[in-house]
């Protein structure tokens, strides 16, 4: 089934070249695709979760080769075989695949057609997917070609004038002095906001804003809680598929858009939100020009072991990825961390059902994780304050997360105060043992 997908969409049997100084496309065979195979039957059943664990995170950190395709890796792993009490067979499946030929809604694309050529192999019946309408190089030539359109000429005219005179650097506060080259290595901390799942979905729906505008919003409350600056530059992706022919096709198409927002302390967090969803809103009609030609025309300063324009950035996920649907097999997705970034900090918020959960992504040269986890704390309690009292103004809101800070910063103190008195008591008491003892030996 994957060696048909593989067949069906060139992106994902393409490979990288350098020619005359430009990057070339090759689109090869489906030969060259694989699936490897690992045996973990050996390692007991107590180790086995987190081998499997191991093995994937170790399989998914290996860097591809751009010069040779394809861009896709398949491992399975058997788990344990079917018991004579009627237990399953377990295998794990990692799909790895380079963000240059896939994107999040290529999954559910991928997905759903597994899901179709499995049943039909599995069954013996052939399987009609619809034609292509193009292939993802079709689209690329295309973009290539209407760069100069006027009506992307106009867009540019936006940008530029969107981001003149921007921050070129966040204020926001890392932990270390960021080196002169930009940092990839990464660790996560996740979190749940399950807690405020219902009161976000009930507010979005009530101020006709996406959950996306309102966590936004949020975020920028807590960025200018930690920075004090006021003029605001966040990245967010846009799915990029605002072309019909273009909806069923494996490839990358997500553009990056700097969000500007200039938050002023003595606005509400209603406020910010409209202000979130018009600054929105106006993005994602000026969302065809590639993120690279806005930099060119941005110009922003170039920081040493900064990316340009933001460094910090919000992502919504609301893929939805549950069962399969492929006959006799169930799955349970499992999160693989492949511990590389392009920026300092990047919040990623899963929609999953009725819940929500976050993840900070960032970099180990430039935060710790007692910091993140500060972070994570903060826009927790920002998402319950401002929820619940939306009419407070972001000086209001700031001085409760402050004052939330000091309360917890005390009780800690009187923690510390305690262990340390604690053990300062057991010292003595052991001393106080030694002499005793010592005086009934004489």
């Amino acid at each position: 089934a994957v060696a048909q997908i593989v067949e069906r969409h060139e992106s994902l049997r393409t490979s990288f070249i350098e020619y005359e100084g430009e990057p070339v496309q090759v689109i090869e065979s489906g030969d060259g695709w694989s699936l490897t195979v690992e045996d973990l039957t050996g390692v007991p059943p107590a180790l086995r979760e987190a081998a499997l664990q191991e093995q994937m995170t170790a399989a998914a950190r290996v860097p591809f080769d751009l010069r040779r395709g394809p861009l896709l890796r398949v491992h399975a792993y058997r788990l344990g075989a079917a018991g004579a009490d009627g237990g399953e067979a377990q295998f794990g499946l990692l799909f790895v695949v380079h963000h240059l030929v896939f994107d999040g809604w290529s999954m559910i694309t991928f997905f759903h057609e597994l899901a179709a050529l499995y049943t039909a192999l599995r069954e013996e019946r052939p399987v009609s997917l619809p034609q292509l309408p193009l292939q993802y190089a079709d689209y690329a030539a295309w973009q290539q070609r209407i760069i100069e359109h006027p009506a992307l000429l106009r867009q540019g005219d936006y940008w530029r004038e969107h981001l003149a005179g921007a921050p070129a650097l966040s204020a926001f506060p890392t932990d270390r002095p960021r080196p002169a080259l930009i940092g990839t290595l990464a660790e996560y901390h996740g979190f749940d906001l399950g807690s405020q799942a219902a009161a976000l979905t009930r507010y979005s729906r009530e101020r006709a804003v996406s959950l996306f505008m309102t966590c936004f919003a949020a975020y920028q409350v807590l960025l200018h809680y930690l920075t004090g600056a006021s003029d605001l530059v966040v990245g967010a992706d846009i799915a990029g598929r605002n072309r019909r022919d273009i909806e069923p096709l494996i490839g990358f198409f997500i553009n990056l858009l700097p969000l500007r927002s200039h938050v002023d302390a003595d606005c509400s967090f209603d406020e910010l939100v409209r202000q979130v969803r018009d600054a929105t809103l106006a993005a994602y009609a000026h969302q065809d020009l590639p993120f690279d030609r806005v930099l060119e025309l941005a110009r922003p300063e170039r920081i040493p072991g900064a990316a340009p324009l933001f460094q910090v950035k919000l992502v919504f996920h609301n893929i939805p990825f549950g069962n399969l649907g492929l006959p006799g097999l169930r799955f349970e997705a499992l999160a693989i961390e492949t511990g590389r970034t392009e920026l300092d900090l990047v919040l990623h918020i899963h929609q999953q059902g009725e819940g929500l959960q976050a993840v900070f992504e960032y970099r180990t040269d430039l935060f710790d994780a007692a910091s993140i986890a500060r972070f994570a704390g903060l826009y927790g309690a920002l998402l319950e304050q401002a929820l619940s009292r939306p009419e407070l103004t972001l000086s209001e809101l700031n001085g409760l997360l402050a004052e939330q800070e000091r309360q917890r910063g005390e009780a800690a103190r009187m923690r510390r105060r305690s262990a340390d008195l604690g053990r300062l008591a057991d010292r003595r008491g052991k001393r106080h043992s030694r002499h005793a003892g010592g005086g009934t030996e004489r």
